[in-house]
């Protein structure tokens, strides 16, 4: 389990136990499904649809054989009947507002009788900008009950009846995988839910949704070879290469590309250039394009590594850093390269070039 979310999932258990640390316990728990949320709107702005409803690990035992859109979906589906039909007593969102037509599904259920190919074919056929949209919406509404609940609230239970109203509903199959799940719910009071789809359910499916996306980034990248960035910089060394297919993929998840719909300005450029990289550009040394506007605090790094590349090649660029990591530890370019001058910046570059 991630250690950051890991460690936030503990905090928060132990803090809303007692009195007078559950509102501290429910910071946390907000600060958890935060950090989740965000990193799957990260990943969502620099993924292509048909990484949606892939399945790399689809004979795995574990969440992982699913695909990326059936984990946003079964998370939030299963958070929206807990949270609205349980424990808010009213329509969930997804009825209220009728997300299954919306959004193309084909089921109404939390998904959890799906198996295989089932859920691949789920996966294709759904609007993924609206299952996002109502990703969004429940999680906003859960994020405002959970920060009115008190600590009294902790051993309330579910009303009775709840159990033959869920039987009659189109909310949770009656197939054996799927059942289980509404006396699982019914045993539980508040302090229970919260554990329970509401913050460890989240991470157990969103480290699944997260391994098959970097699967699928490592296969692009298998098919790609050349990893430098059009940009300049080395996809190898960046600190999102775990997860972005780099730029010359569909999985680009390069924070410009994030900024601007999935393509980068340096590459929207040098498709129109028709150049390989802004390092074969006669324009690179006056450009303010992308990561050399002004805007950006990698423009030095960049331009420099781009001005490099154009001098040397990519093998001599890459030995280059190489030995700079072998030195120093860094994230980023601009760390080691600095901001004052691209001449400073590329004389660093020179200094490892032996």
């Amino acid at each position: 389990m991630n250690k950051e979310w890991s460690e936030l999932n503990k905090e928060f258990q132990t803090l809303i136990s007692k009195k007078n640390t559950f509102d501290k316990g429910i910071e946390k728990l907000l600060e958890l499904r935060k950090s989740l949320y965000d990193m799957v709107m990260i990943v969502k702005n620099g993924l292509p649809r048909e990484g949606y409803y892939l399945q790399p690990f689809v004979n795995s035992k574990g969440y992982d054989s699913k695909t990326m859109a059936y984990s946003i979906y079964h998370i939030i589906r299963i958070e929206d009947i807990v949270l609205n039909r349980l424990m808010k007593d009213q329509d969930e969102i997804f009825i209220k507002f009728n997300y299954q037509k919306k959004m193309n599904s084909s089921i109404s259920t939390t998904g959890n009788e799906l198996v295989l190919e089932e859920i691949s074919l789920f996966s294709k056929n759904l609007d993924i900008d609206v299952l996002f949209e109502y990703f969004t919406r429940v999680y906003e509404e859960s994020n405002n009950f959970i920060k009115n609940l008190s600590f009294d609230d902790m051993k309330k239970h579910i009303q009775d009846g709840k159990k033959e109203e869920l039987l009659n509903s189109n909310s949770v199959s009656l197939d054996e995988n799927a059942i289980w799940l509404i006396d699982y719910w019914l045993s539980k009071d508040f302090k229970g839910l919260l554990k329970m789809p509401f913050s460890r359910h989240w991470i157990m499916h969103i480290e699944a949704f997260l391994k098959i996306k970097n699967k699928l980034v490592s296969i692009a990248k298998k098919e790609n070879k050349n990893h430098i960035a059009v940009c300049g910089f080395s996809c190898d060394h960046c600190f999102l290469s775990e997860w972005c297919g780099t730029c010359r993929t569909k999985y680009n998840v390069c924070s410009y590309a994030t900024l601007f719909g999935g393509v980068c300005p340096n590459v929207k450029c040098s498709i129109e250039k028709d150049v390989d990289g802004c390092y074969n550009c006669n324009e690179l040394e006056n450009c303010e394009i992308g990561f050399y506007s002004k805007e950006s605090d990698g423009r030095i790094a960049c331009k420099a590594s781009a001005l490099f590349l154009r001098k040397y090649g990519d093998k001599k660029y890459i030995s280059v850093l190489n030995k700079m990591h072998v030195k120093y530890e860094f994230s980023k370019m601009q760390e080691i390269l600095g901001n004052d001058s691209i001449e400073k910046a590329l004389e660093i570059l020179e200094e490892f070039n032996n």
